[in-house]
């Protein structure tokens, strides 16, 4: 590999792992939830049968600001199990939606100035960004990396999975990197 390649993209992930974290953050609002669940199971516990899989997910009265304010005046009930949609306008005034979205899946920790937004304990949110984020290799090589379990991430179960999607035709293990803006295309549309 020659140096002017990996130099840049070296000096990148320098940067993003000597970002500050909200680690402590994080994990004083977990404690709090995890309080809350608690109090809440008890509650409902004795009076309905499966009042865990009632909880729902809260926003109320959201107010914070990380660059330019967010403001949401009212309550989201979200009862487990169900699609939301959220609908508003799109740049150049946008509506929040993005933001809020990303709250709710825990890709962003802001520092609240009113309001709560409360997630279940045992509920898992996952944020899935606009942006697509592609490493080098090949298409079929982004879609194994990272697994926890190694067999989880083998290219026959992926190809299975594709399969399953109807998309097993989609994925040729032999476009490289050089290829990669036409798939990243293709795949963001």
């Amino acid at each position: 590999m020659e140096i002017q390649f990996i130099f840049p993209n070296l000096c990148q992930t320098t940067i993003l792992l000597n970002k500050p974290t909200e680690l402590e953050d994080r994990l004083i609002n977990e404690k709090l939830v995890l309080q809350r669940t608690r109090l809440l199971r008890m509650q409902t516990a004795t009076s309905v049968e499966g009042a865990m899989d009632r909880m729902p997910i809260v926003v109320r009265n959201l107010r914070f600001q990380m660059g330019i304010p967010f403001d949401l005046r009212g309550n989201i009930e979200i009862s487990q199990g169900t699609m939301v949609c959220f609908i508003g306008p799109q740049s150049p005034k946008p509506s929040g939606k993005t933001t809020l979205l990303k709250v709710l899946g825990q890709a962003l920790f802001p520092q609240l100035d009113a309001g709560e937004v409360f997630v279940p304990a045992h509920l898992r949110t996952l944020h899935v960004s606009q942006e697509p984020c592609f490493f080098e290799g090949t298409l079929m090589d982004n879609m194994c990396f990272g697994v926890g379990n190694p067999s989880d991430g083998t290219k026959g179960r992926v190809r299975t999975i594709l399969n399953r999607l109807e998309c097993d035709g989609c994925i040729d293990d032999r476009i490289s990197s050089t290829d990669r803006k036409g798939w990243q295309s293709e795949l963001t549309l």
